[in-house]
């Protein structure tokens, strides 16, 4: 018996499905990709595999894979680029882009209409963060009802 160390990879949408260890056997060890350290029951998955996992795009920086350059674009934007080119002309704050800059100047220097939660009154900027507020706030609220 050969004992395998299989490595998941982080993300979940590789495709086809790797092989449950639980039901596997030696007779699959020649289907193990060396990228990744993944089996497959089949060469043709395991051929399948590679050619997704050859045509990913590395971040220079961290080694993480990407399968498109926006995604990779994306990532290195929000977790390498130290850049911030656009300032607030009020309080001199940088932002990355031009919209995270416009929507802290109509939040915070010019008091954008706010809405305000109706279990608690903490008062937000927009719809979304009202929504997300009340699933919380909701649930807390009910609990206190329940103990009156």
């Amino acid at each position: 018996m050969v004992d395998i160390t299989v490595v998941l990879p982080k993300s979940p949408y590789q495709l086809p499905k790797p092989i449950d260890l639980k039901t596997s056997t030696c007779a699959y060890e020649n289907q193990l990709c060396t990228c990744c350290l993944l089996m497959f029951q089949t060469e043709q998955d395991l051929q399948l595999h590679k050619t997704t996992e050859e045509r990913r795009i590395s971040c220079s920086l961290c080694s993480i894979k990407f399968l498109t350059s926006k995604g990779m674009r994306q990532h290195f934007g929000k977790k390498h680029e130290k850049s911030r080119p656009y300032r607030c002309n009020i309080c001199y704050k940088k932002f990355r882009n031009v919209y995270a800059s416009r929507i802290h100047k109509q939040q915070v220097h010019l008091h954008a209409s706010r809405l305000s939660c109706s279990y608690c009154g903490k008062s937000v900027y927009n719809k979304y963060s009202l929504s997300r507020h009340l699933k919380v706030c909701n649930r807390y609220s009910k609990d206190i009802e329940s103990l009156d």
